[in-house]
């Protein structure tokens, strides 16, 4: 199969005289008057003056007081005012702050109200609280700028603070309008002091929920997915009440499926504006799956229901995604969507499910401002990579600088544009390798097959997995394959089998929500039964006073469905680690070692292969609650334990 690497043409990318992304803030004094820049909330005009007592902003000009000598004081209740910030990118992002003065004073807390909307202001002041629910502004000084303020204070003790106040869109005029009042006291020591605004370019994504009002068949038959509840392997998408606006879209979930390829359809962009893009997808930490493009040209045929060979080619770069990285060779790793910063930031987990944003590279709208993704199942996989399909995001590709570098890989966007890898995708061709890693090490940036080798010839066992030292055992050699047990970034807590002869690996998901904690301290022990079949212990990081329990199935597992169901089992405190041993001299019997009674080394006991545990005993005594002893233990699984 040949990967298909869309061009990408230098002169569109690289400009010059481009903004630079997090390059720092670009202050803007605001003015009133004619051609001012800061009006009444309605857009007539402001003319503050200097009257004590006008219920209106009161102007300062004289030199000492503020940026370019000048600031606007509300002392008494005064009018909800606006600033226009012009000339910026139409549908780009910015992060904006609003600057106000406040003197170095425990008697006077100056403050401001500041937003997006005059309906939807929040207050900042010096410290977080110092009004009813303020929040902290930090000093403008601390900050980074291309265009700083002219003065940034200590004048007279008084500082120039800057109001993080968020970020947004500049509309389809290049601009930003933000709201600005004071509190409505006429307390002197409570005015307010606005100087003026800055803001900077930022990558924000807009989140687009995917539904029946924009999403359709792309064989243009009526798109009527079943209902939630059904069981029916009919071929079809089924609509779950969950994910963002309480709506998903779900295939394989009932078994072997392939539902018809479906086409979201983006509306209200700028004409023949270049987008990055991403589809959003849920897992439960088993390897859930997508396939998405906004390329048709990958589109293999109309993607019949029914028909497994009547889809469009899951190995094709940026179309395949999986939260395991390259799963099966063919799979882009699709990251955690909290990585990214959103218009209005989705729902990003549920129970034990986590968004996953896929990255389609850029397209291009139409001349109506509209644009396509399509989204598909992977064929008949069944209900361990069901798929369930929630939304599309995008961001304007703005013009960029050579020196630069767009997507955080570590190349500038010189450097990718030289080596023909694409400066919006941090990792060109899915492999799981940024490009700049793939750079340093000598595999190729554009080739999913070739990938940087790991230190000293390593192989990699689990995609995503951490431990600690205090279980064990952590990992065992069993019938020729090596398993390791490990906590997930999701926190839910995993087995994954090596084959070191054929070189493959299978990685299955263990716990359920209930003992679910993002914490390195949770790897299961695992233990092999008489049988064949293995035991697994964990539990929770001192959190709760219970530890869980699974059984595989079967002596060699390769999925999550070849293991029996988790069981709870309870104990007399919060409870942490487990060391798990079975002595065959002594009828099979099974030890764990945890952390329990009085935060010691505790022992429970099973003689029935872990069907039953007997009450915990503390064996080891120290201290009284926080001092504790951290043991190691091993065996020789046939009469001894040694710690």
């Amino acid at each position: 199969m040949t990967s298909r690497v869309p061009p990408i043409a230098p002169a569109l990318l690289i400009m010059s005289l481009a903004p630079l992304l997090h390059a720092g803030l670009t202050y803007v004094d605001a003015t009133d008057g004619p051609g001012g820049n800061t009006t009444l909330a309605d857009g007539l005009p402001l003319e503050a003056n200097d009257t004590t007592g006008a219920t209106t902003w009161r102007q300062r000009d004289e030199p000492a007081f503020g940026s370019h000598g000048m600031v606007f004081e509300g002392i008494e209740p005064s009018p909800v005012i606006r600033t226009t910030i012009n000339g910026l990118t139409p549908g780009s992002g910015y992060r904006v702050y609003v600057h106000f003065w406040d003197p170095a004073s425990t008697s006077e807390d100056w403050n401001i109200l500041a937003g997006f909307s005059a309906g939807d202001m929040t207050t900042y002041s010096r410290e977080a609280g110092a009004l009813a629910g303020s929040i902290a502004a930090p000093l403008a000084n601390t900050l980074t700028y291309t265009t700083p303020p002219t003065l940034f204070g200590p004048v007279s003790n008084r500082e120039n603070l800057a109001a993080p106040i968020g970020t947004t869109i500049a509309d389809s005029n290049g601009e930003i309008r933000v709201w600005i009042d004071d509190d409505g006291s006429t307390n002197v020591n409570l005015r307010a002091w606005y100087d003026g605004v800055s803001f900077e370019p930022v990558a924000l994504v807009t989140y687009v929920d995917a539904n029946l009002s924009n999403t359709t068949r792309r064989d243009g038959l009526s798109f009527t997915p079943a209902a939630e509840g059904n069981t029916t392997i009919d071929h079809n998408w089924e609509t779950r009440n969950l994910g963002n606006h309480g709506n998903v879209f779900e295939s394989n979930a009932d078994g072997p499926e392939d539902a018809p390829l479906l086409v979201t359809t983006l509306t209200g962009l700028l004409p023949e504006t270049t987008y990055v893009l991403y589809a959003y997808f849920w897992h439960d930490g088993r390897d859930w799956r997508l396939k998405a493009s906004a390329d048709p040209g990958i589109i293999e045929d109309q993607g019949t229901p029914g028909d497994l060979n009547d889809d469009f080619l899951p190995a094709s770069p940026l179309s395949h995604f999986s939260p395991t990285g390259t799963a099966n060779g063919t799979a882009t790793a699709a990251p955690m969507a909290g990585n990214t910063s959103f218009t209005t930031t989705p729902l990003l987990a549920e129970g034990n499910r986590v968004l996953r944003q896929a990255p389609l590279g850029t397209a291009t709208s139409d001349s109506s401002g509209n644009l396509q993704v399509f989204i598909d199942d992977l064929a008949a996989v069944g209900e361990a990579n069901r798929t369930w399909y929630d939304g599309i995001g995008y961001r304007r590709a703005t013009p960029l600088v050579s020196s630069a570098d767009e997507d955080g890989d570590g190349l500038t966007n010189g450097e990718e544009i030289s080596l023909h890898t694409n400066p919006y995708l941090a990792d060109t061709d899915g492999d799981g390798h940024s490009d700049s890693a793939e750079v340093a090490a000598g595999s190729n940036p554009r080739d999913p097959r070739s990938v940087p080798p790991l230190p000293g010839n390593g192989v990699a066992i689990a995609p995503d997995g951490a431990w600690t030292w205090f279980n064990d055992e952590r990992a065992i050699f069993h019938q020729g394959s090596l398993f390791t047990g490990y906590v997930m970034a999701n926190g839910q807590y995993g087995v994954s089998r090596y084959d070191p002869a054929a070189h493959t690996a299978h990685h299955m998901t263990l716990s359920t929500a209930a003992p679910r904690q993002q914490d390195d301290h949770n790897n299961p022990s695992l233990t092999v039964l008489p049988d064949g079949r293995l035991l697994a212990l964990y539990a929770k990081h001192n959190a709760e006073p219970v530890f869980y329990q699974r059984t595989s199935l079967v002596p060699l597992p390769s999925s999550t469905a070849d293991w029996g169901p988790e069981t709870a089992n309870p104990l007399p405190a919060n409870n942490t680690y487990n060391n798990t041993y079975l002595l065959s001299a002594e009828s099979n019997r099974i030890y764990n070692f945890h952390r329990c009674i009085n935060f010691n080394p505790t022992i429970t006991v099973s003689n029935n292969l872990g069907s039953t545990w007997q009450p915990s005993v503390q064996f080891i005594s120290v201290g009284s609650g926080n001092v504790r002893p951290y043991p190691r233990y091993c065996s020789n699984r046939t009469d001894r334990i040694d710690l």
